[in-house]
């Protein structure tokens, strides 16, 4: 009997037989289902051929989706001889991927190692000299006639800067007075004398309106004499012209009577006398500003404070950044105040103007800074001076701007300290562990190291690298 072989467990489902499919199809029976489903036939051993292989002896077996699953396809009547897998073969092919995967993981962290290891070393060797410091005390001066530092004779050069500023404002006059004006018109005056002649008034004559209000003659004049007709006197007339013996406008009155109060008491008050026929004008009396002396004398200081300050101020920023400019070594001086108008000028405003110079003495930083370098270069000798250790203070005497000098009291500071040749170092410290490297540094050294530190990386490295460029010496002063 033959004996059926499986490639998977039988499944648990129920194995329906199919009916056999036509003689020498070639054509496998193939159940179709609507779910996903592995189709799996049973293979029978080697040693049988297809004549043995009876209808009912084919199945088809159901089951779940699975990867280990062998398809047949059946071509030309003659089924495929697949072979079979031992059960244990499939563990063994698993724990062989993962022997070699934990091989491989090995092999790279001793690489890695072997990099961090020989690559990554270095060595970082700091040295902290003992420093002493130099001072410059001195003054030196600052002069207009020279070009360049003269270290010798402790000058520096100075500069002159001017600059002239004018300024126009206007300013309100704050003074008062009395603008007025009379009132004027004209009047007739009539000779009513019998026996009839001409009557003569002088420039000034008074005369007085039914009013009150008094005006004078501004000429002296004769009144033609009046004529007798029908023994009556026709008088004589003139007309003439007066003005207000005072300013305001209550003397611009209406037509009026008019008498001669000079005539009072004689027998010619009744016979001279006057009258207009319109109404007196231009009378008027108001207070008005006017230019006072205090006016001038404040606009003057004012404006003048003003244009010192911008004038100042312009030339501050005429005189670029790298220049020291001492708060008294700029001034500034009136040269001319001028206003069109003089004390009484009645105006509502009136314009000033100032002009004013200003002049400033200053010299370059860069000058007192190489002055000082200079200096205190001098004084260290062979030694090398820290660059920011640089220290400078100076204060000006009382500056003279006229004598184009300035007197400098000058405090130079900084820190010296023996030069040290890194590179001396670096042969004969490889291989070396910390403490062969600070007994080599110690005592080459001597007395010129205040402080030494030493440190390698990766933290498993005890000596300095034999590769140059792993190591690392360094100066400190901080």
């Amino acid at each position: 009997m033959n004996k059926k072989i499986y490639d998977i467990l039988p499944p648990k489902e129920e194995i329906k037989m199919i009916d056999k499919p036509a003689k020498n199809s070639g054509i496998l029976a193939i159940k179709v289902a609507k779910d996903p489903i592995i189709k799996t036939k049973a293979v029978f051993a080697s040693n049988a051929n297809q004549e043995d292989i009876k209808p009912e002896s084919i199945v088809e077996v159901m089951q779940e989706p699975s990867q280990d699953y062998i398809s047949n396809e059946v071509e030309n009547t003659e089924l495929e001889k697949l072979p079979t897998i031992p059960a244990g073969t499939r563990k063994k092919l698993n724990f062989s991927f993962k022997r070699a995967l934990l091989v491989c993981c090995g092999i790279f962290v001793i690489m890695l190692s072997g990099y961090l290891y020989f690559s990554m070393q270095k060595a970082e060797i700091s040295i902290w000299p003992k420093t002493e410091s130099v001072s410059y005390n001195d003054k030196i001066t600052a002069e207009t006639t020279i070009t360049a530092i003269d270290l010798e004779n402790k000058k520096i050069p100075l500069e002159l800067f001017k600059i002239e500023k004018d300024l126009w404002q206007d300013f309100p006059s704050t003074g008062t007075a009395q603008s007025s004006g009379k009132a004027s018109g004209t009047i007739k005056i009539y000779n009513r004398l019998n026996p009839v002649s001409a009557f003569t008034l002088k420039s000034g004559t008074h005369f007085l309106s039914d009013s009150g209000k008094y005006f004078v003659t501004l000429e002296k004049v004769t009144i033609p004499a009046g004529t007798l007709k029908s023994g009556k006197v026709v008088p004589g007339s003139i007309n003439v012209k007066v003005v207000a013996e005072e300013a305001g406008k209550d003397y611009n009155i209406e037509a009026s009577k008019f008498s001669v109060p000079k005539l009072a008491g004689t027998n010619y008050y009744y016979s001279i006398d006057a009258e207009s026929t319109s109404s007196m004008t231009g009378g008027y009396s108001s207070d008005v500003k006017q230019v006072s002396e205090a006016d001038l004398i404040n606009a003057k200081n004012q404006l003048s404070k003003k244009v010192v300050a911008e004038a100042e101020v312009d030339l501050r920023n005429k005189i670029p950044l790298e220049y020291v400019l001492f708060d008294n070594a700029i001034s500034s001086t009136v040269t001319e105040t001028f206003s069109p108008v003089k004390v009484g000028a009645t105006v509502e405003n009136f314009s000033y103007q100032v002009k004013v110079k200003a002049t400033a003495l200053a010299f370059k930083r860069q000058d007192i800074e190489k002055f000082a370098k200079d200096s205190l270069s001098a004084l260290a000798f062979q030694k090398s001076i820290l660059e920011k250790s640089y220290k400078l203070d100076f204060i000006s005497e009382p500056i003279n701007l006229n004598s184009g000098v300035i007197i400098l009291n000058s405090d130079f500071r900084a820190l010296v300290y023996q030069p040290i040749d890194t590179n001396e170092f670096f042969s004969i410290l490889m291989q070396k562990n910390e403490t062969e490297v600070k007994d080599i540094i110690t005592s080459r050294l001597s007395n010129q190291v205040e402080r030494l530190d030493v440190t390698f990386w990766p933290f498993w490295t005890k000596k300095v690298p034999t590769n140059k460029d792993k190591i690392n010496i360094e100066l400190k002063f901080e």
